[in-house]
């Protein structure tokens, strides 16, 4: 850890001490940068260039250009990566790899000869600051999107989203459940809710995913062709609905709830 040179009250400092304990305190604001303060948002320019709005970042110091900053030459038809440097000019590269002493704006996607759209998003790596209490999950600057892959129904380590769901939340009538309609043989995956099968042009057979690990899962099915073909449940491998491997649907309009106990598939 370095030390600012220690000097006597009221004595006169020698110079070398002051731009010494300069550069330390300068070098430490890098403790807290590189990050956009204000401002500084890329844009489309003309032909294969961005201009940057002014604005102010944290680069070692404060960096704050006083007019647009157009970053040109940027490389045709790919992904260049857009930079603001200490020395308050403008840079880009194809590689993503970040200069000493800079911030990143943002990225430029450009055609042959323009500019064709510019990210400043947080995908785009752009380090934008935002104070804590205006972090919004997504957006530049502020925490990842919440994945709702990671609900918990309580709170724990590595759950990002816990809790009971809000019936607000939830359309007019309750969640809208998958449906899918097949006119051949099918594996129904865990996703699925209804499926109506639709036998007309010959006997098809519906294939229910394991059942380990699926507990409460709820498959719905119905044959709606006034056929005399079938539509047949098939339970994986050597697992049985009620018992019985296969259960057979020969009436138009008859259905089956089948629900997994995390071993079998019942019927109700």
């Amino acid at each position: 850890m370095a030390l600012l040179i220690a000097q006597v009250n009221g004595a006169i400092a020698d110079v070398t001490d002051i731009n010494a304990n300069w550069t330390l305190i300068e070098a430490s604001f890098g403790d807290l940068s590189p990050g956009i303060v204000t401002g500084l948002v890329p844009s489309a320019g003309s032909g294969l260039s961005v201009n940057v709005t002014a604005g102010t970042a944290l680069i070692s110091g404060h960096v704050a250009p006083s007019s647009t900053v157009v970053i040109g030459s940027l490389t045709p038809s790919t992904t260049n990566h857009l930079y603001l440097l200490q020395n308050g000019t403008g840079t880009a590269n194809t590689t993503g790899t970040q200069p000493a002493n800079s911030v990143k704006l943002g990225t430029a996607l450009t055609g042959v000869g323009t500019v064709s759209s510019v990210n400043v998003l947080r995908s785009s790596g752009r380090q934008q600051l935002v104070r804590g209490e205006n972090e919004v999950a997504g957006d530049p600057g502020s925490m990842g999107s919440i994945d709702l892959g990671d609900w918990n129904a309580t709170a724990g380590d590595g759950f990002q989203v816990f809790g009971t769901l809000p019936s607000s939340a939830l359309p007019a009538g309750g969640a809208l459940a998958a449906q899918t309609t097949k006119t051949a043989n099918y594996t129904a995956l865990s996703t699925d809710y209804f499926i109506f099968g639709d036998a007309t042009a010959g006997n098809i057979t519906i294939t229910l995913p394991t059942a380990v690990g699926l507990a409460g899962k709820v498959f719905v099915v119905k044959k709606i062709d006034a056929s005399a073909n079938t539509v047949t449940l098939d339970a994986n491998s050597t697992e049985v609905i009620d018992g019985a491997l296969t259960v057979v649907i020969g009436t138009q309009y008859q259905s089956y709830n089948i629900v997994s106990n995390n071993s079998a598939w019942y019927i109700f």
